[in-house]
């Protein structure tokens, strides 16, 4: 991933945030260069205050509730930037 052609001001470090269900596939991305943190949703989910879009929440997407883990990324505070990615994205060209 890294370039050496790279004229880019900033250095990247990657990070998974990884659902303690899902623990024991964590190792692939250990070994592709990422940072595993096993985390717990950030949501309480009972604590949503729309009764609809709480009963409803784990129908939503395709990991119900578990799509709230991307919210950690903003827990990276030790970073300048922070970018965020999902696994259904493909980077054509440099940022």
């Amino acid at each position: 991933i890294r370039s050496s052609t790279s004229n880019s001001s900033y250095d990247y470090k990657l990070y998974a945030f990884i659902h303690p269900d899902a623990e024991n596939c964590s190792h692939y991305l250990s070994r592709l260069g990422y940072e595993v943190q096993i985390r717990d949703n950030p949501i309480n989910v009972s604590a949503i205050n729309s009764s609809s879009y709480r009963l409803r929440v784990e129908e939503k997407g395709c990991c119900g509730s578990k799509e709230f883990l991307k919210l950690w990324a903003f827990s990276l505070v030790q970073h300048d930037i922070v970018v965020h990615t999902d696994t259904d994205v493909m980077f054509l060209q440099p940022l």
